[in-house]
């Protein structure tokens, strides 16, 4: 696989740790952090990111509003759509329909699990 610019949108510096010094470690893929979804949006409409894990319940800015703005972003720059994953852990179907609503490609449920973490990288992680 290529190496890969991913954005991680997450209030959790413990997640955040997690996912980047034990679940991609030993991989080429870089990692920028954004601890909201407002922070998020911001490095996304000024980055390069091949895909965007995004939390959907955090303070300033939730994931659904960001990833709706990230969506008009692109459309109003006439951008390819970049795979955004939503994390969360509600397991409620309205949860995870709003998440699909707001613009998101693909939902994983918290905790993260590095098996799904890498079957997503594999499935949307083309450069």
């Amino acid at each position: 696989m290529e190496p890969l610019n991913i954005l991680f949108v997450e209030d959790s510096k413990t997640l955040q740790m997690i996912f980047s010094k034990k679940f991609l470690k030993d991989t080429p893929h870089q990692v920028d952090f954004a601890d909201n979804g407002k922070i998020g949006y911001e490095k996304y409409s000024a980055g390069s990111y091949h895909i965007v894990f995004m939390d959907m319940e955090m303070p300033v800015m939730d994931g659904f509003e960001s990833t709706r703005l990230i969506r008009r972003w692109e459309k109003e720059h006439a951008a390819d759509q970049v795979p955004i994953i939503a994390m969360t852990g509600h397991t409620e179907e309205e949860k995870i329909i709003e998440s699909y609503e707001a613009g998101c490609t693909e939902y994983m449920k918290k905790p993260l699990k590095q098996d799904e973490l890498f079957n997503i990288l594999e499935k949307y992680g083309s450069p």
